[in-house]
């Protein structure tokens, strides 16, 4: 297979239409259905559905445009990254990262590179955790920061780095909001705003209170930690979180323990396609593992 194919069968399949992809790639139609035709010759199957609203891919297609995005992808870092390994490393560095992680990696991770490895920048992408791992898998991202414990994919390799204490938060007016410090088990009546099952920040949740001696009382499930904030300013319950939020606002944040349930943090990357990883992996290491740093408490008031 040619990467140009490649490269006019994923233009194809994103526009929908045979005419917007030659558009695109600045070729005309004929060469780009040539080259579909060229890929559904060699593999021996229809890869579009042919429609008067355009074109979809068929399932041979659909898994056709996994492996092109990751060889397109593949191509395109080694014209970049190949040369700058003669010269100090320079480039972007496309990081993947949960919403509620930007706050807690994203300024120590600026500050380190700009210190220690100031020619390489930063492309950050938010996203779940699914999207990040496949974008991660096809090499569209080269990093991603994620929570543990997380579903692992097998071509990747994941490595966890630290682990860091967990807080809670409360609405301002809730008996405990005059209190720097609270045990799980005083937490057995609380109604908790979460995320969906086998998310890390339920799973942490679960356990902390499995430990504590009680199951929790669900009382809405979110999908970023914003959404937990204005949940719990709103009264809707307490949440546990891995970082604690600015100040002010319509809430408090309480420390917790002994004992202190934690959060595990850690990256993904795909062990065949390193490039300027290599070189931002052990600066990432420190990052999460600095201990006066992320995941540090702050004092509350």
């Amino acid at each position: 297979m040619e990467l140009r194919d490649l490269r006019a069968y994923l233009a194809v399949v994103e526009t929908g239409r045979f005419t917007l992809a030659a558009e695109r790639l600045h070729l005309v139609q004929s060469a780009v259905s040539d080259a579909v035709a060229r890929l559904e010759r060699e593999l021996r199957v229809r890869l579009l559905d042919r429609r008067r609203s355009g074109v979809r891919p068929t399932p041979a297609g659909e898994e056709l445009v996994r492996w092109a995005r990751l060889l397109v992808n593949a191509a395109e870092r080694a014209q970049r990254e190949v040369p700058a390994r003669a010269a100090r490393p320079r480039g972007w560095l496309r990081l993947g990262l949960l919403p509620t992680l930007v706050p807690l990696v994203l300024p120590p991770l600026l500050r380190t590179l700009r210190t220690r490895q100031p020619e390489i920048g930063l492309r950050v992408h938010e996203g779940l955790a699914p999207g990040l791992l496949e974008r991660v898998r096809t090499a569209d991202l080269d990093l991603v920061v994620l929570f543990f414990p997380t579903e692992r994919t097998p071509e990747l390799e994941f490595v966890e780095v630290a682990s860091r204490p967990l807080s809670v938060i409360v609405p301002r007016g809730h008996p405990l909001a005059g209190r720097r410090a609270v045990r799980m088990r005083e937490l057995e009546a609380e109604r908790w705003v979460t995320y969906p099952p086998r998310n890390p920040g339920r799973l942490w949740l679960e356990e902390a209170c499995h430990l504590a001696g009680f199951v929790p009382r669900i009382a809405a499930e979110v999908e970023t930690a914003a959404q937990q904030r204005i949940f719990v300013e709103a009264r809707a319950g307490i949440a546990m979180l891995p970082f604690q939020p600015p100040r002010g606002g319509g809430v408090r944040v309480l420390r917790l323990g002994p004992p202190v349930p934690e959060f595990r943090v850690g990256y993904a990357f795909h062990p065949r396609l390193d490039g300027l990883g290599a070189v931002v992996r052990p600066l990432l290491d420190e990052v999460l593992g600095d201990r006066n740093g992320l995941g540090r408490p702050s004092p509350t008031r």
